[in-house]
Order: structure tokens, then C-alpha cells, then sequence
């Protein structure tokens, strides 16, 4: 009788410390799992704020690019404005000339009335 009872308090020892190992690594395994949570998560919002980092890199870029594309525009405006007020300055000298050697020729024909008798 005294050996079965001891028998049984050792079964029951044993089932007690089974549960408790399953117990222990159940948590264990919660524990792990949670901590793999944390961890996506956090490389998950790492992940969107290296996106949204980049998002702005680009953004920058292309306004950078925008101004420089702008500036050539300008610059190229400002050049054929530059060119045609030369034009026009060589025009408006040309047609001084012009007017000059007309007058030039018209004194030259009334000259000689003078002079040839």
C-alpha cells in the first residue's frame, strides 16, 4: 500500500512537472513570437521612413532639376533677345547708311550743274 501511494505522488510529481515544462515553453514561444512582432514591426516602419526619405530625395531632385531646366530657358530667351536687338541695331544702321549714301547722291547729282558750265 505505502509503495503504490509513493508511486502515485511520483506519478503525480512527474505530470506536474511535464504541464510545467509545456507551460514554460508555451510562453516561451509566446515571448518569441511577440518579440518577431516587435521586430517586423519596427523594420516595417524603418522600411517607410527609408521610403518616404527617398520619396523626398526624388521630390528635391526634381525640383532642382526644374529650376536648372528654367534657368537654360531663360538664358536661351535672354540670349535671342540679346541677338534680335542686335539685328535690329545693324538694320537701323544699315538704313542710316543708306539714307546717307542716298543724300550723298542726290547732293552729287545737284552739284555738277554748277560746276560743268
Amino acid at each position: 500500500m505505502m509503495m503504490m501511494l509513493m508511486l502515485l505522488l511520483l506519478l503525480l510529481m512527474m505530470m506536474m512537472m511535464i504541464i510545467t515544462i509545456t507551460l514554460m515553453l508555451l510562453l516561451l514561444l509566446m515571448m518569441m513570437m511577440m518579440m518577431m512582432m516587435m521586430m517586423m514591426m519596427l523594420m516595417m516602419m524603418m522600411m517607410m521612413m527609408m521610403m518616404m526619405m527617398m520619396m523626398m530625395m526624388m521630390m528635391m531632385m526634381m525640383m532642382m532639376m526644374m529650376m536648372m531646366m528654367m534657368m537654360v530657358i531663360m538664358m536661351m530667351m535672354m540670349m535671342m533677345m540679346m541677338m534680335m536687338m542686335m539685328m535690329m541695331m545693324m538694320m537701323m544702321m544699315m538704313m542710316m547708311m543708306m539714307m546717307m549714301m542716298m543724300m550723298m547722291m542726290m547732293m552729287m547729282m545737284m552739284m555738277p550743274k554748277t560746276t560743268n558750265r
